[in-house]
């Protein structure tokens, strides 16, 4: 990282480049798992866990309970190993493909100037003022920005970060998201309640932020990833994240998606790097 200096958007995707490149390269070591194949059945609300194996060329599929909890570890990182594989293989294959395209597309002169942060200024500057453009979109986002909201309310004593304003968060990453949101004037909502579906049933998620641009109305979701690395943090991020695309919230579009770990803390910069590619024209 530059020390002193904002990293660019086109910086921060090589980093990423070279994260998921050591991740991958982690998940492709050799691993010794029980034969088979994990199968999860979703009903009525409850999982099941079946184990799948082949015999005589035919598939014996066996429920498997949670009791046998040394099987059912195994299969679920053995299972979970493969997703996250092909996961980070296409994030990869995306962010190798964007830079082509902007390397053949982009001149060296014309990058300097977008990521120029005296630029980034003064269009920022500029978004301020379009916003008084639009009498309809500025009602929309004002009265957005002022309404109450549900907020979770799962593991409460975690919120032990201030940022102000009476509001709370869970990592000084988070508060860190926060100060830059304001800084920007992006209105935002923190773990606010969101009615999903996911295999024909319905629950209320919590993603980290929830934020209306200011500029379009549009509606955007931001993921906080603070602890990859962490297993069991990894798994249960895999269950938040996998109810998003059945619910029109993809990557890219309309979800913003930001990660940390030990040895790569999330920056102020990256923060601000974010906001800037999102919600600066």
């Amino acid at each position: 990282k530059k020390k002193g200096n904002k990293m660019s958007f086109t910086e921060l995707l090589e980093e990423r480049k070279v994260l998921l490149e050591k991740e991958i390269a982690s998940l492709r070591r050799e691993r010794k798992y029980p034969d088979g194949s994990l199968i999860i059945k979703y009903r009525g609300g409850r999982t099941s866990f079946y184990h799948t194996t082949k015999k005589d060329g035919k598939s014996i599929q066996k429920y498997l309970p949670k009791s046998n909890h040394e099987l059912l570890s195994c299969m679920v990182k053995k299972r979970y190993q493969k997703i996250m594989l092909k996961a980070d293989a296409v994030e990869l294959s995306a962010i190798q493909e964007f830079q082509k395209a902007y390397q053949r597309r982009m001149c060296e002169s014309d990058q300097r100037f977008v990521e120029n942060s005296e630029v980034q200024s003064i269009l920022s500057e500029q978004r301020r003022g379009n916003k008084a453009k639009s009498p309809a979109i500025r009602e929309k986002v004002m009265r957005w920005s002022k309404e109450s909201y549900k907020k979770s309310n799962k593991k409460e004593e975690h919120l032990t970060v201030p940022t102000g304003q009476g509001l709370w968060v869970r990592s000084k990453s988070e508060a860190l998201i926060v100060s830059a949101l304001r800084k920007y004037q992006i209105p935002f909502r923190y773990e606010c309640a969101l009615d999903v579906i996911y295999k024909d049933d319905f629950f209320t998620a919590y993603p980290d932020f929830t934020i209306m641009d200011p500029l379009t109305g549009k509606i955007y979701y931001w993921e906080h990833c603070g602890l990859m690395g962490d297993e069991g943090y990894e798994e249960d991020l895999q269950r938040k994240l996998q109810y998003y695309p059945e619910n029109q919230i993809y990557p890219f579009q309309n979800l913003i998606m930001t990660y940390e770990d030990k040895e790569h803390p999330l920056s102020y910069e990256e923060i601000e790097a974010t906001i800037r590619f999102w919600f600066v024209v």
